[in-house]
């Protein structure tokens, strides 16, 4: 029968691994959040992941964090053809928006674009904002939707608050 002595080397290393896996984790997290910070940087990896999580056409002109460790993203020249454009985005997003009830982004701030909502042709579904969003501050904003196999269009010209 193994002593404790015989299981301390095993131990001694889990734990090392685990503590250096986290130690590499948090050192990418830091990385990641300086670079996100420079628009020089940080407009393709917002690029990247707009095409990879959204659409392949999606694009912004300059992208980045407000500053390090921040949690709102500053985006200018948003470009989602047949979807959305913006001139400018300011979005704080929540790091616990995967939770159930907890929206992704806390608020929208949008100016000077357009949003053309999906065609549903079930008319039973409608569009559940909560869901993403917690509030928006928007300014000259052009909704276009169909309803009814009709294009309608709706101007935001100032609008602030939650859902």
């Amino acid at each position: 029968m193994p002593g404790w002595g015989d299981l301390r080397r095993p131990v001694r290393i889990a734990l090392l691994t685990v503590v250096g896996i986290l130690a590499i984790l948090i050192l990418l997290w830091i990385v990641l959040n300086i670079l996100l910070a420079n628009p020089r940087t940080g407009t393709p990896v917002i690029n990247w992941a707009l095409g990879t999580f959204a659409d392949k056409s999606a694009s912004v002109s300059t992208g980045k964090l407000t500053h390090p460790f921040s949690d709102r993203f500053e985006l200018h020249q948003f470009d989602w053809p047949g979807r959305a454009e913006a001139e400018d985005i300011l979005l704080t997003y929540d790091l616990f928006g995967f939770l159930p009830g907890r929206p992704w982004a806390r608020k929208l701030y949008a100016r000077n674009g357009e949003v053309m909502l999906e065609d549903k042709k079930d008319d039973r579904t409608t569009l559940n904002p909560q869901a993403l969003v917690d509030a928006v501050e928007v300014e000259n904003i052009h909704l276009k939707f169909t309803r009814r196999d009709k294009l309608r269009h709706v101007t935001i010209v100032r609008a602030s608050g939650s859902f």
